[in-house]
């Protein structure tokens, strides 16, 4: 069992509460979560579990939870210095167009040219983070159903730091990954080798050229997960 794992263990009835409970006050499915990280799977908590946890269990130690390192729960100045506990707000963002995507490539840290985008206003409040909207390019991600990314939509993304590449993805899910060589695209990712940093993109369009293929994090600038979705005629 990993370190993490015996961790969530120990934690659970310190909290008081039992493995149902606790799924159930952060909203989760107990079969899906608890049996695989403190029962016979035991596979490691991906970053959607551990924010949740964070964020409905406020006194536990981020620092403790993913390194071990000093207290189970917070006292006096220590703080979640690994995972921020924010509040809700509407989101400003800036809007990445599709002729935009080149010079996101090339400027995606640069503030000037963050700043010399369109704005985004999200529908709703989200945690705060770094957010960035961006208008879908192309329609590997449109099998003419209801659940379809099409093409023109924007999506407002939140991104995924770095410190947390190395914990297993929540999968399957779909990301923004802005790439070093293929760009910046829109995926469902089916599988991640921790180990390796290999992730499985998957396209929803079933037709032969968007075929399955791999991406190394090696070769990924930023990650985002979608946080909603707004067909652009709406703007």
């Amino acid at each position: 069992m990993s370190g993490i794992n015996e961790r969530i263990e120990k934690l659970i009835p310190a909290l008081g509460y039992n493995n149902f409970s606790f799924c159930k006050a952060m909203g989760f499915n107990y079969n899906a979560v608890i049996q695989n990280i403190v029962g016979k799977r035991q596979s490691k908590p991906g970053y959607e579990l551990l924010h949740n946890m964070l964020t409905t269990f406020r006194q536990i130690n981020a620092t403790w939870l993913l390194t071990g390192e000093g207290e189970m729960f917070n006292t006096g100045n220590n703080s979640n210095a690994l995972l921020a506990i924010e509040e809700e707000e509407i989101i400003k963002a800036p809007l990445i167009g599709q002729f935009a995507y080149a010079g996101y490539m090339r400027g995606f840290s640069d503030a000037e040219f963050i700043e010399t985008q369109p704005t985004y206003f999200s529908s709703r409040r989200h945690s705060r983070g770094n957010y960035v909207a961006f208008e879908i390019r192309g329609d590997s991600m449109d099998d003419n159903t209801k659940k379809s990314i099409c093409e023109g939509d924007i999506v407002l993304s939140r991104e995924l730091s770095r410190e947390y590449w190395q914990i297993k993805l929540h999968i399957p899910k779909v990301f923004i990954i802005v790439h070093k060589t293929e760009g910046i695209i829109c995926k469902e990712v089916i599988h991640h080798d921790v180990e390796s940093g290999e992730l499985s993109c998957h396209s929803w369009n079933p037709d032969p050229e968007y075929a399955d293929f791999n991406v190394n994090m090696n070769q990924i600038l930023q990650i985002f997960y979608i946080k909603e979705i707004s067909r652009k005629n709406k703007f």
